[in-house]
């Protein structure tokens, strides 16, 4: 569906998805530059002149389905085997690849969580090589890292039961991303200030004020200043030069967000 333009829906048994599941019999749905305006009975809506006029009678009309049943920690080896029986791509490739994690696999795995901290897929997958017998990591760094690893994954809002209590930052990151999600910034910031003087302060916290910063409509150059700044306190990950090169070419310096991406002649 294209953001141009108006639809209305009608004649349709709509799903509301609302607080109480409501389900409106004979109802319609009118979109707008491809966002829903109104939800409603067809008499309701039906003064509403859209460009497509689509009539459901008969049909449901329902938010999309997404596909959550995935296996993040079989990442590293997804496509190993295609057109094989389930028992044989179990007993033959995924379980004999994902038992045999090495250290240079926990490397990656580390690197990629590290650039990119709000890749949920990373921090599940080093989590498992972690758990593998073959990672050759002292226990107790081992131990260390996948309490990292839980509560990263924790506060991006994946499916996760630690194994230790988790630390005040991560449960604050979770609801101050749920907060803003919804628009609530002033929450958002209720819920992730007090753990701004974690310290060492872990990088989600870092790339969650960035968001929240954004999300206040502040000036470009408070926002420009505090991704400089996390961006050489990071500088391993992308985010923070990511949202500094934003900040550049809104303030009209796009050859100093160009260079950010430059490699140096060090």
């Amino acid at each position: 569906m294209t953001n141009k333009g108006s639809i209305l829906i009608k004649n349709g048994y709509v799903l509301t998805m609302n607080p109480y599941r409501q389900i409106i019999r004979d109802g319609a749905v009118y979109i707008k530059e491809g966002k829903i305006v109104e939800v409603g009975k067809t008499s309701q809506i039906t003064e509403h002149h859209a460009d497509t006029v689509l009539d459901a009678k008969g049909m449901i009309v329902m938010p999309g389905l997404i596909d959550t049943h995935v296996h993040l920690a079989q990442a590293l080896i997804r496509g190993c085997a295609d057109d094989v029986s389930l028992v044989d791509w179990l007993k033959n490739y995924v379980w004999v690849l994902q038992g045999n994690f090495t250290n240079e696999d926990g490397r990656v795995s580390t690197e990629l969580c590290m650039a990119d901290p709000e890749f949920l897929e990373a921090w599940y997958l080093l989590a498992s090589a972690l758990k593998g017998k073959s990672i050759s990591t002292a226990a107790s760094q081992k131990a260390f890292m996948i309490a990292d690893c839980q509560s990263a994954i924790f506060a991006l809002g994946g499916n996760i039961i630690p194994s230790t209590p988790l630390p005040s930052w991560a449960r604050a990151v979770l609801e101050s991303r749920q907060a803003l999600t919804v628009g609530e910034i002033e929450l958002a910031e209720e819920h992730l200030h007090p753990v701004l003087v974690v310290d060492p302060l872990p990088p989600l916290v870092a790339i969650s004020h960035l968001y929240l910063m954004r999300a206040s409509q502040l000036p470009t150059v408070a926002v420009q200043n505090l991704a400089d700044f996390y961006h050489q306190r990071f500088p391993n990950t992308l985010a923070p030069v990511m949202f500094l090169a934003d900040a550049l070419m809104d303030s009209g310096e796009p050859e100093k967000a160009v260079s950010l991406y430059t490699p140096s002649d060090k």
